[in-house]
């Protein structure tokens, strides 16, 4: 008899594992995974884009996102507060030279309402007074 109850509680301890997610307690929850909401990069600036999203508190890189201009990516994310630095890579010139310029973005914030998620684009382009604010950086910035 403490044979069978033996494999009873082998199968019972089976069955809760499998019905417990995968993240509990083993490793980081979806949402620190890679994220439930989507970030969309759209790119209309006329030169490729290097675009990093980093954590505004940690300053970690969260994604990062190779967008050639005229196309669009999406990358997943957790829900937190967020900063861009794009790298942008002009065409060469006639001497084949082409140097990168760099621009760090405001601040956003993603956070849908529990059990949503959020889709958010941002517009890569070089627009003056433009709904998303960016300013010119450096290489340093880029590189964290």
């Amino acid at each position: 008899m403490g044979r069978v109850t033996g494999s009873v509680f082998a199968v019972l301890f089976l069955c809760m594992c499998t019905t417990i997610p995968w993240y509990l307690p083993f490793g980081p929850s979806p949402a620190e995974a890679g994220g439930k909401n989507t970030l969309n990069l759209d790119n209309k600036s006329g030169e490729d884009a290097i675009v990093r999203v980093f954590d505004e508190e940690s300053s970690r890189r969260i994604a990062e996102a190779r967008v050639p201009t005229g196309r669009k990516h999406g990358t997943s994310v957790p829900d937190g507060r967020y900063y861009i630095v794009v790298k942008y890579i002009p065409q060469p010139k006639q001497d084949g030279k082409a140097s990168p310029t760099y621009a760090k973005g405001d601040p956003f914030t993603i956070r849908p309402p529990a059990g949503k998620r959020s889709v958010v684009t941002i517009t890569l382009h070089k627009v003056v007074n433009g709904n998303y604010s960016t300013v010119p950086t450096d290489e340093k910035a880029f590189e964290r």
